[in-house]
């Protein structure tokens, strides 16, 4: 798995749901856009599956709809792949 800051993600849910940069935050969820919707959280798991080169299962996917959740989603994988 490659690392992901902060920044990339932010970067990544702004381009996968043309929110603008500046409104997404740490605390931001799909709750919070409408624009945040079913099909954008689809092509937005995949493009961070690609970036970051690990798989999201679908049932992962559905409950990673913040940025608090798919960050602990992110460092729990980064932490079970250097247990091997």
């Amino acid at each position: 798995m490659k690392k992901i800051s902060l920044k990339e993600i932010i970067s990544l849910v702004s381009k996968y749901t043309g929110i603008t940069k500046t409104q997404i935050t740490i605390n931001s969820s799909a709750k919070d856009f409408r624009k945040w919707d079913s099909v954008n959280h689809i092509r937005l798991m995949l493009a961070l599956e690609t970036k970051t080169k690990t798989k999201i299962s679908t049932s992962e996917m559905s409950n990673l709809d913040s940025i608090k959740k798919i960050i602990t989603f992110l460092k729990l994988d980064l932490k079970k792949k250097n247990k091997f």
